[in-house]
């Protein structure tokens, strides 16, 4: 991802990086505390693909004003996250199918409407400031 990918070019458009930063951690959180409960895998995936959004959001803050070597090393984080993410869902699921399990269908329509709607809370300031959000750390 090039720098012309993310130009924050004012505070408003910063602001709302950072105002979608922290809805993807309370999302996030929102997630991990119904899987849990709810014993629900795919919650918990959400949990970890809201929480690697915000890393990235975080870490493309950060890269605005740092080296070309320390926004590699950024993405490469980014990136071995994601894959450490995905080993944990798997051996969850693999766990689950030995152990076996039953998800509490209705905390998950429910933190699906909540999702939807932090979504669109999100969606609301980043078409106001025309703002590109990163899918990795911006490079």
């Amino acid at each position: 991802m090039g720098s012309e990918d993310l130009k924050i070019e004012t505070s408003d458009e910063r602001r709302t990086l950072q105002i979608v930063l922290w809805l993807n951690i309370l999302i996030a959180i929102g997630f991990f505390v119904t899987g849990w409960f709810g014993d629900s895998n795919a919650l918990l995936a959400n949990g970890l693909d809201n929480s690697s959004d915000a890393i990235v959001y975080g870490l493309s803050l950060l890269a605005l004003t740092r080296s070309q070597i320390w926004k590699r090393n950024a993405a490469r984080l980014s990136g071995g996250m994601l894959l450490v993410f995905a080993v944990g869902v798997a051996g969850d699921a693999i766990r689950r199918y030995f152990e076996g399990s039953e998800p509490l269908g209705l905390i998950m329509l429910a933190m699906a409407a909540i999702a939807g709607v932090v979504n669109l809370i999100c969606l609301w300031p980043v078409s106001y400031t025309h703002l590109t959000l990163p899918t990795t750390p911006y490079v």
